[in-house]
């Protein structure tokens, strides 16, 4: 018996492999495999344009940190 519509394929161009527990890029939003998954592996073109929490870098945005956590 098939499951035709279960599963995708891995968004990779070398890779599409059919995955029945695919993992979704936070970036890109784009479906992997677990081999590639991650930024580095699918080298996604979105990976160093998220948001950042201003605690975990140098930009100053209004004078001060939101909060003294951390």
């Amino acid at each position: 018996m098939e499951f035709p519509d279960l599963g995708k394929h891995c968004s990779e161009k070398t890779c599409k492999q059919l995955d029945f527990l695919p993992l979704k890029c936070d970036a890109c939003k784009q479906d992997f495999c677990k081999d590639h998954f991650t930024c580095a592996a699918h080298r996604c073109p979105f990976a160093f344009k998220k948001h950042r929490h201003p605690l975990d870098h140098s930009c100053r945005h209004g004078g001060r940190p939101t909060s003294k956590a951390g």
